[in-house]
């Protein structure tokens, strides 16, 4: 294989664990390039499942070089639990490199980043595990800890600097004891002229919110800052003898010498292009770019050496979160009634999963879907897909693949070729639908992309062998186009978009419309070669493949690793 990099074109949970750990058998390195532990990916091994959330999955192959590359921020606590659970399952870690320079997620981190989501009412989706915030002290420099300063002799003083300008967040979110009524109170109690100018000096500094001058006032306030951060130093300092033999300064170095030696270098992009905090979906996305630039920055790989882009497509799309979601099945509400409530669930001792997968009644489903129920087929792909994420256990929403998704995902990676997951799970339905642009429903909006004017409205097609050509990109019929093409500059209620926009308020604002191919309805879960797949199949993989530019070079048709085609 020659050096490559693996990308979600989609939001994230495409199925890059099963693609890397193949291509990791050929590598001689593999790197894992940005997020945290708000990303995971699994891996199937002789039925036996590893989930990985910060370790390269290339950790399952002895002779693997695996780093954890500058661009990613580390909870140092998951780090060394990854660590141990391979270290039970036999799993050498001499092979294990960390990059000092990347970022460590601290314990007010994981605070800030669950409060905020909760002051928000779940608004970005976030995981709540100190991503965000552990990204904006990254930003911010001078509050940010590298794992080279978590590993070295001056980490606490550099806990209690950063502690300390911390105070007012600290405060807002109750993770110190401080209360400064007590406070005042107390010194009225010992000495009460006194108390009356100190009382209104503390009093003063918080209205201004001078928090600096209130650690100078008030020494039951420097008290507790001191006690938080010496409680953080001693939970992380036998975490960081455990990842000290692992660190090195600076793995650029290494990364680099092996590309100009011509060695095999894996670059693992964790989530998807549409979470990318440039390209992505705003504000629904993460706080990284799991995008081609994010890969190169977040290992320090020059990109000279990078001689292919795999794209990881999903066969239909999720979305885990909230945000618009133009091709959803139903809305999140309506399939969320097909489950009990919190309260019940929690009475039964269940997950959304574990419920799930217990009362699914197959029969039911398909006939349901055979109705146009989209709730159903919402739970008919949750079910089949496994649809639940790695890090958060949280039901996924469903619907089907989205091409303006992937092509504005091939674009912005520059993507080589196109790996297909999960096209097993839609073997059992009747009709398969891909979405190939948007009606636009909503106000005037500034739009640059390309959009249609249809002679007799949009067409909904139904592929045959015959009719393949003239169904892809709604290109033409016998007699002539249907529809004029434009360069937009604006769009309005009634256009047909045809490029994706990640505006939030364009997206909200558009209907599918799709073309409809045949289902094949066969189990395709043992199939070893292309050639022995349903047509309805094969023509479903052509048509992505016609509709994108870009060759499909394996398919996936079930977990396992030996669950996949060469196409």
């Amino acid at each position: 294989m020659p050096s490559t990099a693996v990308v979600g074109l989609q939001w994230g949970d495409e199925g890059k664990g099963k693609r890397l750990d193949e291509l990791a058998a050929e590598a001689d390195i593999v790197v894992r390039t940005n997020g945290g532990n708000n990303a995971g990916h699994t891996v199937v091994v002789n039925g036996k499942k590893y989930k990985f959330h910060l370790i390269p999955s290339g950790i399952l192959h002895e002779s693997v070089l695996n780093i954890i590359g500058n661009g990613t921020v580390i909870n140092p606590q998951v780090l060394v639990e990854e660590m141990d659970n391979l270290k039970k399952e036999g799993f050498t870690l001499e092979n294990l490199v960390v990059d000092g320079k990347a970022t460590v997620i601290m314990p007010y981190h994981i605070v800030f980043d669950s409060g905020k989501e909760k002051k928000t009412g779940g608004k970005i989706g976030t995981t709540g595990r100190g991503i965000g915030p552990s990204y904006k002290d990254k930003i911010g420099r001078y509050e940010n800890i590298t794992i080279t300063q978590l590993i070295g002799e001056d980490f606490p003083d550099i806990v209690k600097r950063i502690v300390y300008s911390k105070v007012s967040e600290l405060l807002d979110y109750g993770v110190i004891d401080y209360d400064p009524q007590k406070r005042i109170l107390s010194l009225l109690r010992e000495h009460e002229l006194l108390a009356v100018k100190e009382g209104e000096k503390i009093l003063s500094a918080l209205a201004e919110r001078d928090y600096q001058r209130l650690i100078e006032l008030d020494e039951d306030l420097k008290k507790s800052l001191d006690e938080y951060a010496e409680k953080v130093i001693e939970e992380y300092a036998p975490l960081a003898e455990k990842i000290k033999a692992h660190v090195v300064d600076d793995a650029s170095i290494m990364i680099n010498e092996a590309l100009a030696q011509g060695k095999k270098v894996l670059f693992e992009g964790a989530q998807g292009a549409l979470l990318d905090i440039d390209h992505g979906t705003k504000p629904h996305v993460t706080s990284s770019n799991p995008t081609i630039g994010g890969i190169l920055t977040g290992s320090g790989a020059g990109a000279v050496g990078m001689e292919k882009v795999v794209g990881i497509l999903k066969a239909y799309t999720t979305r885990v979160g909230a945000g618009a979601f133009v091709t959803e099945s139903a809305p999140e509400e309506e399939v969320k009634k097909n489950f009990p409530s919190a309260k019940e669930l929690k009475e039964m001792n269940k997950t959304p999963k574990d419920w799930l997968m217990e009362s699914y009644e197959e029969s039911d489903i398909m006939e349901r879907i055979s109705k146009g129920d989209a709730a159903a087929l919402g739970l008919h792909l949750m079910y089949e897909g496994g649809e639940f994420g790695t890090t958060t256990g949280r039901p996924r929403r469903c619907g089907w693949l989205d091409i303006l998704i992937a092509n504005y995902s091939i674009a912005i990676n520059g993507v080589s070729e196109i790996t297909l997951t999960k096209l097993d799970v839609l073997s059992k339905l009747d009709e398969i639908k891909i979405c190939v642009g948007y009606e636009y429903t909503g106000s005037k909006k500034s739009y640059n992309g390309r959009k249609l004017s249809f002679k007799g409205g949009p067409p909904n097609c139904t592929s045959s062998s015959k009719k393949l050509q003239k169904m892809i990109g709604l290109i033409q019929e016998e007699k002539g186009p249907r529809y004029l093409e434009e360069r937009a500059s604006t769009i309005e209620s009634g256009d047909i978009l045809i490029d994706f926009s990640p505006r939030e308020d364009i997206l909200l604002n558009c209907k599918p419309i799709y073309i409809t191919m045949k289902g094949w309805k066969k189990d395709i879960s043992q199939i070893k070669k292309a050639g022995e797949l349903p047509i309805e199949a094969d023509e479903y993989i052509r048509c992505i493949e016609k509709l994108t530019g870009k060759l499909v070079g394996k398919v996936g048709v079930g977990p396992n690793r030996n669950q996949s085609i060469e196409y």
